[in-house]
Formats: C-alpha cells, structure tokens, sequence
C-alpha cells in the first residue's frame, strides 16, 4: 500500500548551468570573492595546489533542519547520472522526502514524507539498485516502510509497512530468494526480505543495533549468496542468512562494530571492519581476522581499491590502509580536529583520487600517494561522505557533496 504522496516536478523553466553559477549558494564568502559567471574557485586555501575546485552547481532544496546526516545515493538513469539525497526535517513539518535531482542539478522528482511522519530521522541512507532492468532507488523510513522508486520517473514500484525502526543504513537490492529482492535491516536490529513485488519473504532479528547497510553476496565462494550483517552493542558481530533465513556468526569482536566496506579478493567477500578504534581484516570463508590495526576514535572505513582501503575518524585525518598486512601507508591531516566521514575513490586525469569531507564543510582532493590536489570550503556543514559521478561530461569524476541542509553541490577540477 502506497501511503506516501509523490511530486514529480516538471514543467518548469529550465535553468542553465550559468545561472546555477551566478548564485552564490552554500559557499563561503570568501571564496567568491571575485568570481563571476562559470569561473566560481572555492577553495579558500593560500597553498598552491595543483587543482582548482568549481561550482557545476547546486541543487535549490534545502530544509530548516542543518544536520542532515544520512547518506545519498547515485545511479545512472538513460545515461546520465541521477543524484537522490535523503532530507529530513524538523518535527511535524513538509520538508521531509526522498528527492531526485539530474546531472545539471534540476529538480527530477520528490518522494514525499507524510508531515506527521517528518522528523530529523525520517528517512535513512539511499540504496541504488535495478528492479527489472531499471535503476530504482531505495530507502527506508522512521514510520517503518521499505520504499523502491523508479529512477527514471520517479514512481514508486512499491511501498511496504515491515520495519519496526528506523531503516538506517541503505537497503540493498539483488538476487536472493528471487531476481529482484530488496534487503535491508532497520536501527533496534531487524532483518528484513522482500520480493521484487515488495512483498516480505522473510524475517529475523539480531537482537542489537545496526547502523550500517548490508552485504548481499557469495562470501564465501561457495556459489551461494549471503546475506551478511553488521551489528552489535557493546561488542561486534557479523552475521549470515542464507536464502531460507537460517542465521550463522561468521566473527565476533570485543569492540562495537558501526562501519564495513566488503573487499573482493576473488576466493571470497572479505570485510575491512572498524571496531571502535581499530581496522580488522575477516575472511568471508573463515570468519578469521587476518589482521587488525588500531587507528583512532570514532573510526570510519570508507572505499578499497586493489591495494588499499582508506579511513576517516574523528582527528581531522584520512589514512590509506594496505590490505595486505594492515599497515598504514599514508595519512594526511585534511581538517584539523574535526571528525571526517568515509572517503570514496574515483579519477582525475585518468589517476586514482580520494575525496573526503568534514564537518567544518571543507571538501579535500588527494592523490594516491595522500598529497593534497584541491580543496574547498562550503559555508554549511556536512555531516556525510561525498559521492563521486561525471556530471558535467568532463571524462573526469566531478565530487558531490550534500551539507548539513540537504543542499547539494557538485564541484568540478580544473588545472591551476
């Protein structure tokens, strides 16, 4: 059952990427200082770096509430990118949906909250997925409903009333039980399948808080998927379902357990863990931790490439971690002090880069070696990681970042 109302926003006046420009937005005023028409540097660094960051543009939603924190996603639709950011509002007002945006940063659709339901939590992290050969999206909500919207007109392909909390991480979409499964967990531990039609196949609970989405796949490479979870209270857990619920531990850990990023390393899924302050390493076959290194408080592990996996924590730093051995390659101090999310990997002149945010709104480009290649300030805070996409048809990966108010700003590099 539908319960939600949907707005698909068309029919407006196109606006050009020059006019998105010309408007000021988020970013600092010292940054604009002197910028006019589509040449818009923000960095506001006094060291020469080699790369300056732009406004393509920015998108013109934005809510009362300043600490949106939940993770937005991004699919290719016909093509072209598709970015879906999460807003969340304050209690009891119209701000609250799921709402799409293109690649020039137009308004594409709006999956509206009902108000009563609008909260600060209101909708968690944004899943991409295809539902029958088409990009959808997913997410689920405080009031409990798992939703799957089509990326192209902004339908909902169903809407259903299963979770008992909070749908905090991403749902995950694959083939499970069937072709098109949705699966996802909510926040008090809830373990959820359904079918393509929305429909649930079958529940479990583990009995502890899950904050993080996930991980559909053959772990342990077997030819069978699994579905592995990530959760704990005082201490850490992880673990599996097979396609008829039937639940095993793959590993336990003394430490409570918030963040994962599975690595493929052809055998099986591995999983890169951050418990408390340290980075574990467990086999996916085993559940064995092949090594562990601490790092710092309020560990973040975000993306892995073939060599290393890379961490955000609470001391204004990124770290390149090898995945062969555990030992840090690299750190970089991006924001002095402030807690930094997960970073991401994507390219810039056909060379691996790192982008990573922090809560004071900086935005930082390193290269693979951790050297500093561009930074900018946005004048709100973001409390996510930002997400990587060609929007602007460079060839290169421009670098999404959605503030603390939902607005979100896509920054392209350009050469000093």
């Amino acid at each position: 059952m539908d319960n939600g109302s949907k707005s698909r926003e068309t029919g407006r006046e196109r606006i050009t990427r020059r006019a998105m420009l010309s408007t000021a937005g988020a970013l600092a005023p010292v940054a604009l200082a002197g910028c006019i028409g589509g040449e818009n540097p923000l960095s506001s660094d006094t060291e020469n770096l080699p790369y300056h960051l732009e406004r393509a543009w920015q998108s013109d939603r934005s809510t009362e509430y300043d600490g949106n924190h939940h993770d937005m996603g991004i699919g290719i639709v016909d093509d072209e990118p598709v970015i879906v950011a999460p807003h969340n509002d304050l209690d009891n007002t119209e701000g609250c949906s799921v709402t799409a945006v293109d690649s020039a940063g137009e308004a594409a659709w709006r999956d509206e909250i009902d108000p009563e339901r609008c909260t600060p939590h209101a909708v968690g992290d944004i899943g991409v997925s295809e539902h029958d050969g088409a990009t959808t999206f997913l997410a689920g909500t405080e009031a409990g409903d798992v939703v799957a919207i089509d990326g192209a007109s902004g339908e909902v392909v169903f809407r259903s009333n299963v979770l008992d909390s909070l749908g905090y991480g991403a749902p995950v979409g694959g083939a499970f039980t069937g072709q098109n499964d949705t699966v996802t967990v909510d926040f008090r531990g809830g373990v959820f399948v359904l079918d393509g039609e929305g429909d649930l196949v079958w529940s479990a609970d583990v009995d502890s808080q899950v904050a993080t989405a996930p991980v559909l796949a053959d772990v342990a490479g077997e030819g069978a998927p699994k579905l592995a979870v990530l959760h704990g209270d005082r201490e850490g857990l992880i673990s599996l379902f097979d396609v008829d619920g039937d639940r095993s531990i793959l590993a336990e850990f003394e430490d409570s357990a918030r963040t994962w990023t599975p690595v493929d390393t052809g055998a099986s899924i591995d999983f890169i863990v951050a418990a408390s302050e340290t980075l574990l390493f467990v086999e996916g076959e085993t559940g064995d931790v092949r090594w562990e290194t601490h790092i710092g408080r309020n560990l973040r592990v975000g993306d892995a490439d073939d060599e290393m996996v890379y961490t955000g924590s609470h001391d204004g730093k990124v770290r390149a971690v090898n995945l062969d051995g555990g030992t840090v390659r690299w750190e970089t101090s991006v924001a002095d002090g402030e807690r930094v999310p997960a970073p991401v990997v994507g390219t810039l002149d056909a060379s691996r880069i790192v982008a990573v945010t922090a809560y004071d709104g900086s935005v930082t480009i390193l290269d693979e070696d951790g050297d500093r290649l561009a930074a900018a300030q946005l004048e709100d805070q973001v409390y996510v990681s930002p997400q990587v996409a060609d929007v602007t048809g460079s060839g290169d990966d421009d670098v999404l970042v959605m503030d603390g108010k939902g607005r979100i700003t896509a920054l392209t590099s350009s050469r000093d």
